[in-house]
């Protein structure tokens, strides 16, 4: 299913009902097809934050599921379109800057302009294997449940 689709109730599950979270915003939790195959960047520098949520690092790494936030983020110096991803209230990464043009005008279409919206999560990554003198380790990221 497209964004489209997934927007305008088109096949696919939609739960759009208004949820509060612990600051009081609007917000609206979607469901994806449930192939978190959709990427965030910015990742690398919010690896402490993703630690603290995921644990720290293992041989295996992890695959964790949460859920996240996309917040819009309009005083971004960078981007005015700037789409933050939180994590248990934590940032953890930003939408590209191509995918957040399109979600913030999509929002705007819907008439979702500054609700957060809660999207399943997987938290990947984040090994750690000691072989003799070589170390290859791996860092967190984050994939969403999201198809657009």
């Amino acid at each position: 299913m497209g964004l489209l689709s997934w927007l305008f109730g088109l096949g696919g599950a939609r739960d759009s009902s208004p949820l509060q979270n612990s600051t009081s915003h609007r917000m609206r939790r979607i469901s994806g097809p449930g192939d978190y195959e959709f990427d965030i960047v910015g990742e690398s520098h919010y690896q402490a934050e993703l630690t603290s949520l995921a644990g720290p690092k293992t041989e295996e790494g992890v695959e964790l599921e949460c859920d996240a936030v996309l917040m819009a983020e309009p005083s971004n110096p960078y981007d005015a379109n700037a789409v933050a991803v939180l994590i248990e209230d934590k940032k953890v990464g930003y939408l590209s800057r191509a995918d957040a043009a399109r979600w913030t005008t999509q929002l705007d279409r819907m008439g979702w302009v500054g609700e957060r919206v809660l999207v399943e999560a997987l938290i990947v990554g984040g090994w750690l294997r000691k072989r003799r003198v070589k170390v290859d380790e791996g860092s967190f990221g984050v994939k969403l449940d999201l198809d657009f």
